[in-house]
């Protein structure tokens, strides 16, 4: 009998559309394979009142869900791919249901996704396992920027202002004068409460992604990205305003300490499943750590599909074997 590969994706933070994009790619990858799989989209209500979830089986035709058992046309999944970008597959909020209904799934454990979807919160907890992070504080979206001015006084231009819960670079602002700072924590606030800024830090950005497969810890890839603008925002992300190159142009050492760090931070935090690691590398000293996306984007733009084609596996190669280790860690 064929697995039941469900393929979560949709949501309702402003990363729905790319999420959408993920899950598409990821079962036109699978539509040749084994597997039975089933889109399962989570459509938010327009006053925010309930949430509605849609599947659909692989030759188009619509299926009945029970969210509350995870039932789909009166059968739980065999496993769920999970690309929920944002709120609620990356909090924490769908592992948690689905390690409530004992249903494998790709993506890390409820309490381990909401520390990792907390950037200030992850970032010091990643510190205390090895990894350099920037100056930063955590504020609130009700602050204001006048009075925060005396705690920022340890802070070097240019920061980034950005919410502490988002992803695809929404809402962050590269600030570069302080008398800015309001209309920045505006911006983030209209993503989540808690804002982190940052001091910003010159260097190579860099992206590394990681994920166990047959029951080892695998890394693969880890790209330089240059950017055209300033930093690396949704226009460099999704509309080609960028250049990723893999394997990254740095020194042995330095990518060897970043692989390093990378497999350290995925033990240490107990992390699960696909994850990418994003760091910047400084002219000199240690790679300070931005962030650790516990679901992070599949879209045919996104960065960890092209380390896999670098890599010369094939994307339903990759995609068995997740599966494979989903069903194995249970």
């Amino acid at each position: 009998m064929r697995n039941r590969v469900v393929v979560a994706m949709g949501g309702y933070s402003s990363e729905r559309g790319i999420s959408l994009a993920s899950g598409q790619f990821i079962l036109d990858a699978l539509s040749n394979t084994t597997f039975d799989c089933i889109a399962l989209d989570l459509i938010p209500s327009a006053d925010g009142s309930h949430d509605h979830w849609t599947a659909t089986s692989s030759d188009g035709m619509a299926l009945t869900v029970d969210w509350e058992g995870m039932l789909i046309d009166g059968k739980k999944p065999d496993v769920v791919l999970n690309m929920v970008h944002g709120s609620p597959g990356e909090d924490g909020w769908l592992s948690q249901h689905l390690d409530q209904l004992q249903i494998p799934h790709s993506s890390c454990r409820g309490p381990q996704a909401q520390l990792t979807f907390h950037k200030a919160k992850n970032n010091e907890v990643a510190k205390q396992h090895g990894a350099h992070i920037a100056p930063s504080l955590l504020v609130s979206s009700r602050d204001d920027a006048s009075s925060l001015m005396p705690r920022l006084q340890n802070l070097q231009l240019p920061v980034f202002v950005k919410p502490a819960r988002s992803g695809s670079s929404y809402g962050i602002t590269r600030l570069t004068d302080w008398s800015d700072l309001s209309q920045a924590l505006e911006v983030a606030g209209k993503e989540d409460d808690d804002i982190l800024i940052e001091q910003g830090v010159s260097g190579v950005e860099l992206a590394c992604g990681i994920a166990r497969l047959d029951g080892e810890l695998r890394l693969l890839g880890l790209t330089e990205i240059v950017p055209e603008s300033d930093f690396f925002d949704y226009r460099a992300k999704y509309e080609g305003a960028a250049q990723e190159i893999t394997p990254a142009r740095i020194v042995k050492q330095a990518s060897d300490d970043i692989i390093a760090m990378t497999r350290s931070l995925y033990n240490d935090m107990q992390l699960k499943g696909l994850c990418r690691v994003d760091y910047i590398l400084p002219a000199s000293g240690k790679a300070t750590l931005i962030e650790i996306n516990s679901v992070p984007g599949m879209s045919p733009e996104s960065i960890v599909p092209k380390q896999i084609n670098a890599s010369d596996m094939a994307m339903h190669e990759f995609l068995t074997l997740l599966i494979q280790q989903a069903l194995t860690d249970g």
